[in-house]
Formats: C-alpha cells, structure tokens, sequence
C-alpha cells in the first residue's frame, strides 16, 4: 500500500492510529478488570498488535527521510482506514460542539477547516482501495446488557418522547439526532445497519396556495401523516419538521430494505386521496443507510439525507435518491428506480 510522502499527513495518521488504539484498548480494559485483568483476548490481543506495529511504522515515516511515497503492508490497510474514520468523527464532533458556542463567520471557518485534512485522507487512493474488515466487538466477549450498560455512562439519559407540538401524530424533530445517535451505537454492537430519510412534499406551495392552509391542515397533512406513522410502525419513527418536511429513522435493516421501504411509501403518499381536490401529495426523498463504521456525525448524516432528497427533487420530483459509495459524497448520488418492487 503506497502513502503520497507528506509529513503532515503521516504525521495526522501516526495520531489517527495513537488515539483510536488507545480508546480501543480502553474500552475493553473498563469491561475486562473486574473480570481478569491480567488477560486479552486473543482476537483482541491480535487487533492491538497489528495497532502497534502500524504506529511505530507511521512514526519512523514521519522522522525518516524518503523518496516521495511511504510504503505501508497491505494488511494494515483496514486497520489504518478503521482509525482514520474513527478519528474524523471525533473531530467532526469536537467541531460542532464548538461551532454552537460562535457566530462569528472567521471563527467558523477556522472550525470547519479543522475538517479538510481528514477530507483528504477519505479520498486518498489508499483509503479508496483498503477493504473493511471485521474489529473484534464488545459484545462478542461480553453480555450485551453488561456493554450497553458501559456506554450508557458515556451519555445523557434517553430524552422524554414528545410528539410534534402542531398535530401530536409524527415524532417531534428535536428528537431526530438523539434517536439516531442511538440507533447507531446500538446498531453497531450487533453489526447492523439503521437508515435515515428525509422527506418532501412535492410543490407543497401551490397545494397551499390552491386550497389555503386552512384545509391543507385539516384534510390533508393528518391524513398523510397517519399513513406516515403506520408506515414505520414498531421499525422506527417518523419526524415532522415542518408542513412539508419529514425524516424517517429505520433500525436494523439492509440497504435494500431501506430502500424498498422508502419507495412502497412513496407510492402509498403518492396514491393518497383528499376530499375537494384532485391534487395527490407526491414526495421526493434521500436515504442515507447508516453502516457501523460511519465517518459522519448524525447532523451530517441529516445533511446527506436533504442533499439526496434535493437530487431526488431535482431529478423529477416523486423520486427516492440514495449514495452509491459508503463515503456518501454529493458524486456519489444516484436515483433509485421508484418501481423496484
């Protein structure tokens, strides 16, 4: 595996591994200690190995002189990929904490560049090419209530459920990014996927300005948001986030299910039916599927999620548009066939 020599970023990925091995190793010491402390396991044992010997081959490339290129064995390359995600959401996070605490514009550029580094790490043709392997998890050495248990330390207690204050039928949308905060964590104990969606009612203006917002409220966004909730009933939750605007979070499914979901629900809005008018309440949306090793946060999950509703609306309205590359950039956005099934 060949790194384009760059000081600064050898010197980035020799802290990327640094940081993750350690918070990796930490987390199972807290759960092995009262257990044995004088034992790893040996997958685990192995995993930190590998660790090591990939940050004392990153640090001698930092201080060593070459020809241009460092060269790193192939079989590190999950390893090295798996911290360079790891600490990126860290990053990502620390950013949007303190981008809470400014309005300053120069301040928030300052914050957002503090990004850029890791941007490229995600595009480098290394990184491009290394393939995920298996990290050896928590729950497979202990009980998952005792692991859940751990991490519940590391957050705020689950936020009362709230409906949405104008129609009390859709899931209030402050709750959105805490649900899938925890939707993820617990979706990556077990090595499966959540999906999250973003909805648009399409031309939602003129359905207003047609029939007034008075009976929009009263005979039509009750009766499609009832459709909405039963839809994703005991797999998840819906959010309303304005009279046009939904999102959707799915727990435990593939991509393909997620995708199929979204579309039988676009077809089920598309085909609903509104006493005093002919107009039907199509939808465009963005589906964003959430693999364990997601390098976004949950707002810039959110975010990916409106840009492929946009692409989605832009495309023809009455669409579902989802990423064809994990990394879930704006290339990488494709139209699903709204008759897949």
């Amino acid at each position: 595996m060949h790194i384009e020599e760059d000081e600064d970023e050898l010197r980035l990925l020799t802290a990327c591994v640094r940081d993750y091995r350690r918070d990796f190793h930490s987390r199972f010491l807290r759960l092995l200690d009262p257990i044995a402390r004088d034992f790893v396991p040996p997958a685990v044992n192995a995993y930190l190995d590998a660790l090591d010997k990939l940050y004392s081959k990153l640090e001698d490339g930092a201080t060593e002189p070459s020809d241009g290129t460092f060269e790193i064995s192939d079989r590190f390359a999950p390893a090295l990929r798996d911290a360079v995600i790891w600490m990126r959401l860290q990053v990502a996070q620390s950013v949007e904490q303190r981008r809470t605490l400014t309005i300053d514009p120069d301040l928030l550029r300052k914050l957002d560049a503090e990004l850029q580094p890791y941007a490229a790490l995600l595009n480098a043709p290394w990184f491009q090419r290394a393939e995920a392997k298996p990290v050896p998890q928590l729950t497979e050495f202990f009980p998952v209530q005792r692991v859940e248990a751990e991490l519940a330390k590391e957050h705020a207690p689950p936020r009362a459920r709230e409906f949405d204050e104008k129609f009390h039928i859709l899931q209030a949308p402050s709750l959105f990014l805490d649900d899938l905060d925890r939707a993820r964590k617990a979706a990556a104990l077990r090595g499966i996927l959540v999906a999250a969606a973003y909805l648009d009612i399409d031309k939602f203006k003129d359905f207003n300005t047609e029939k007034g917002e008075p009976y929009v409220d009263r005979y039509v966004l009750p009766k499609f948001m009832r459709v909405l909730e039963a839809h994703v009933y005991t797999r998840g939750h819906a959010y309303r986030y304005g009279g046009d605007e939904y999102c959707v979070l799915l727990n435990n499914v593939t991509e393909e299910e997620a995708l199929t979901s979204m579309n039988r629900l676009r077809e089920r809005l598309g085909n609903l039916t509104y006493d005093g008018t002919d107009r039907r309440t199509t939808v465009s949306v963005g589906v964003v599927v959430v693999r364990p090793d997601c390098h976004l946060t949950g707002h810039e999950v959110e975010q990916a999620t409106a840009a492929a509703k946009k692409f989605a609306k832009d495309a023809g309205r009455d669409r579902v548009a989802t990423y064809n590359s994990p990394l879930l950039q704006e290339g990488d956005l494709r139209i699903e066939s709204p008759n897949i099934y």
